[in-house]
């Protein structure tokens, strides 16, 4: 179920994926060097039953984001995900 689609503070985010995707430096450059805001899309997070975000998709968009002092990024939470489903997502 989505549970908020807004802007949240990057500093916020913590980048790590629970296995996912691993982060690549080589990745985060391709995407600062071509960045456009035009092709920014949501960050999917996913509350878990304990309260914390777990992203489900773009960390590198938030990494991007913090190396350009991006405040706010665009973000889809969903709760009630297994992690099952949040790997359908991703």
């Amino acid at each position: 179920m989505i549970n908020y689609c807004g802007f949240m503070n990057v500093k916020e985010l913590a980048t790590f994926t629970d296995g996912q995707r691993k982060i690549y430096k080589d990745r985060i450059k391709n995407i600062h060097d071509n960045y456009t805001e035009y092709l920014t899309t949501s960050v999917l997070l996913s509350k878990r039953e304990d309260g914390s975000l777990h992203i489900i998709d773009g960390a590198h968009r938030v990494e991007v984001a913090k190396l350009m002092g991006i405040p706010k990024v665009p973000v889809i939470i969903f709760t009630g995900l297994t992690q099952q489903e949040e790997a359908k997502y991703f």
